[in-house]
């Protein structure tokens, strides 16, 4: 009966799965251009009870990442692996903001990035990054110069980062 009314095959999808393409690029050249998000959870003293931490990252002030989910892992990182992040949870709501907020004025004025050539995230997103690496820039090539056996090869990269992409084409990001 169930062939005759055509009803006699696999009830899975009924559409076949349809090929997913790379994800979208989005460039950042300058602040306030591309935001990622995700979420992540604090823990509070008693146990199966937390507070969830909503993040939003301005994507210029987090380079040489390869996607979101990377930029706000890191993050996450240090918000928790910092000496100060209490070990047996957040109290209540309130002390979680508190905390969080100090953690978030140190990262974005005081933390100074690697990936950044070692300015804050602040100083990057108002501009004043470039005029800081000149200096450094010429502070170190004015050092090699007064005592050049001291350098073994050629200064720190004083540059500033320039563009990012959020989903590089791998070509691009070898670049």
């Amino acid at each position: 009966m169930l062939r005759r009314a055509g009803e006699q095959q696999r009830r899975g999808r009924a559409a076949p799965r349809r090929q997913m393409g790379p994800p979208r690029r989005h460039q950042a050249t300058g602040p306030n251009e591309v935001y990622t998000w995700d979420v992540t959870y604090l823990s509070s003293h008693m146990r199966g009870l937390f507070f969830y931490l909503y993040l939003i990252v301005d994507l210029y002030s987090r380079p040489r990442v390869s996607d979101d989910n990377s930029f706000s892992e890191a993050l996450f990182r240090t918000c928790k692996y910092r000496p100060d992040y209490p070990p047996n949870g957040f109290a209540d709501l309130h002390e979680a903001r508190d905390w969080v907020l100090g953690f978030v004025r140190w990262y974005n004025h005081e933390h100074r990035h690697s990936s950044l050539r070692y300015v804050t995230p602040q100083e990057r997103h108002d501009g004043r990054d470039k005029a800081i690496l000149a200096r450094r820039h010429a502070i170190y090539t004015a050092a090699k110069q007064a005592n050049p056996r001291r350098w073994s090869g050629r200064t720190r990269n004083w540059e500033p980062v320039g563009a990012v992409w959020l989903n590089p084409e791998k070509a691009l990001e070898a670049a």
